[in-house]
């Protein structure tokens, strides 16, 4: 079996401009996020084919597992307001001189 390996890219800028190939001499690392990565991996042909032809896109690696298996992470953030003179919160500490040593 042919090893399949990335060794470039095919940008297309944002403004409508000309596409443009960038290569790489050591790797490419995808980073767009828990959703962004299996969405731009699975519209470049990478994931399940039945999938993906499913949608008409061509796969180019069988791979099941991308884009499966999403699960969203609940943050809730609470925030306090102090209305007692003389009580710092954690962040004018750490925001302080003292804070930054």
């Amino acid at each position: 079996q042919t090893e399949k390996k990335v060794t470039g890219l095919d940008l297309l800028p944002t403004d409508g401009g000309e596409a443009f190939r960038v290569h790489a001499t050591k790797e490419i690392i995808l980073g767009a996020g828990a959703i962004g990565s299996p969405q731009i991996l699975m519209l470049s042909g990478v994931g399940d084919p039945r999938a993906l032809t499913h949608i008409g896109i061509e796969p180019k690696l069988d791979l099941p597992g991308v884009g499966q298996n999403l699960h969203d992470h609940l943050q809730i953030r609470t925030a306090f307001r102090l209305h007692r003179p003389g009580i710092l919160t954690l962040n004018q500490l750490a925001n302080s001189p003292w804070g930054q040593l």
